[in-house]
């Protein structure tokens, strides 16, 4: 089935809708949505990362948002948290996202031209990880990570950090896993995005849980 995605020019004004393949191909800006969804563990915050599938015909086998997608011709951002439900099993309303901003990012290939204006959410789930359903034809692994930890790797105050979580095949078959991640490992989203929307995430935390925020 094609997939239809509004496009826009370099002013952001609508120009018209395009197919996924020619937006890549050309480079249209379009709307991406971003949800990070965050997990408490005795009270301290995790984030989770997703791997895309080896499949993809962007970043594959790259760490990646939670979850995150294109938004399809003549949707606005609200029904892009269709995505949870997809990607990952959970059902919410848009409400129960927290907004971290927009942020736009041009990635450019030998083959693919991604310009994105990508809206960033979050999402503190009461779910642990094993609750999670990943479409398997999208994700082969979900991991957690302490957010102090990913900030500092993205800052370049630690060469790696340890995730753990679980591998899944299309069949949906789990293995528990844990893995050493290096900044090459993630998708390349600029450094600014990283740290940026983790240093929100962690403010934004804090405001809802009354503990204090470490910079």
């Amino acid at each position: 089935m094609t997939e239809w995605i509004d496009i826009y020019n370099e002013d952001f004004q609508h120009i018209g809708a395009a197919t996924r393949e020619e937006v890549h191909a050309k480079g249209y800006w379009h709307k991406t949505f971003h949800c990070w969804v965050v997990m408490q563990q005795a009270g301290v915050p995790y984030i989770i990362f997703q791997k895309r599938h080896p499949n993809k015909d962007t970043n594959p086998n790259k760490l990646d948002v939670s979850c995150a997608g294109h938004l399809s011709a003549g949707e606005n951002v609200s029904d892009g948290v269709r995505e949870l439900r997809e990607e990952l099993g959970i059902d919410v309303p848009i409400t129960e996202l927290s907004p971290l901003g927009i942020v736009h990012v041009a990635a450019q290939t030998e083959n693919i031209r991604d310009f994105e204006a990508c809206h960033i959410f979050m999402h503190v789930t009461p779910y642990a990880l094993s609750d999670l359903h990943p479409q398997t034809d999208e994700i082969s692994a979900l991991y957690l990570a302490q957010l102090t930890d990913a900030i500092q790797l993205f800052r370049g105050e630690k060469q790696s950090i340890r995730l753990h979580g679980y591998t899944v095949n299309d069949s949906a078959n789990r293995l528990p896993s844990e893995i050493e991640a290096r900044l090459e490992d993630f998708v390349a989203h600029t450094t600014a995005y990283y740290t940026d929307t983790f240093e929100a995430i962690q403010a934004q935390w804090s405001h809802n849980t009354g503990l204090p925020y470490q910079k």
